[in-house]
């Protein structure tokens, strides 16, 4: 019998991530194992349904009831899990630190996965911990006071600089184009440290599973 691979649609606000791309699907596929995926699930991953040719489209019900691994980006809502086939396996981030109430909701159906939340649950704590000792440090990539001295020098540059040149417009557009594009670096420093906030940001792209750790779960499952 094979193993059933479930992808359920992320629900979290401004998620646009897909927790399996096509690509990943056909390699599944290829290997014997039967790939379920909720309608639309990468659609704002820019990975419409026809794309995955290799996988059975469905509704989250019936891939929560059949699947034996499910993938996910964003932790699982109460709901999914009670709703888990028994002795489901899920891959995603489950954000424990934050979500204690979902490693208590996983249900161990053997010793192994006894023991396995015994260890989830130690993390949550070391995690939660861990966290609230980095919210109270100022983990800045480059410390506001160089920020400081920076500016300080370049302010003292530019008026030294508009003081003594001569005053034409060729040197008042010089003058603030340099101004405008050093203030766009400071602020690109700046903003490293919020990558994905701000007014500079990255975009979130899909999520790749890599294949290696899903297949070993897979193994594991067969046996």
């Amino acid at each position: 019998m094979s193993v059933v691979v479930g992808v359920l649609k992320e629900t979290a606000a401004k998620e646009t991530r897909v927790a399996l791309v096509p690509e990943i699907a056909t390699k599944l596929k290829s290997l014997g194992v039967r790939v379920l995926i909720e309608r639309g699930a990468g659609a704002a991953a820019h990975f419409p349904d026809a794309l995955y040719a290799d996988a059975e489209l469905s509704d989250a019900s019936t891939i929560l009831a059949s699947a034996d691994v499910i993938l996910k980006v964003q932790p699982p809502s109460l709901t999914e899990v009670a709703a888990l086939k028994k002795g489901a396996v899920i891959v995603g981030f489950m954000q424990a630190y934050a979500r204690p109430d979902l490693v208590l909701a996983l249900k161990s159906s053997d010793d192994r996965q006894h023991w396995l939340s015994a260890q989830a649950l130690q993390l949550t704590v070391a995690a939660s911990e861990t966290r609230s000792r980095m919210s109270q440090e100022d983990l800045r990539s480059v410390p506001l006071p160089f920020i400081g001295a920076v500016v300080l020098w370049l302010t003292v540059l530019f008026v030294s600089f508009g003081l003594f040149a001569p005053r034409n417009v060729t040197v008042i557009i010089a003058v603030f184009l340099c101004a405008f594009a050093i203030a766009a670096a400071i602020k690109l420093v700046l903003d490293m440290d919020t990558p994905f906030d701000g007014l500079i940001r990255l975009a979130r792209p899909p999520i790749h599973v890599s294949s290696d750790p899903l297949l070993h779960a897979i193994q594991v499952l067969r046996h």
